[in-house]
């Protein structure tokens, strides 16, 4: 997930958050937080432009529409860049590409 510009730490986190909990909501209903079904680790990476960009992992998504949700990250506010999102075919190497940073 990048951003388009300057961003804080904590509010991109913060960000991070709407955007997983939209898509917690759309999953499992308002109540999403009661019974957890969806997991995720997110860490930031300082990019040498000088602007924020996170990597995450989610458990849980079942049949959510991937580009559905990277279009949801790119309308979440102006600040918002792209996103890439692909299945996880190795839990090793996807889990690596999070924890590198």
């Amino acid at each position: 997930m990048t951003f388009t510009e300057d961003v804080h730490p904590e509010a991109a986190v913060k960000k991070w958050r709407l955007w997983a909990s939209k898509l917690a909501r759309s999953l499992y209903g308002a109540r999403w937080s009661k019974k957890p079904h969806l997991y995720w680790v997110v860490s930031i990476e300082f990019q040498k432009r000088g602007v924020l960009h996170l990597h995450g992992l989610i458990v849980g998504v079942r049949d959510a529409r991937r580009l559905t949700w990277m279009d949801e990250w790119e309308g979440l506010d102006y600040k918002t860049g792209y996103a890439r999102i692909y299945p996880v075919e190795d839990n090793l190497k996807a889990s690596r590409y999070v924890s590198k940073y």
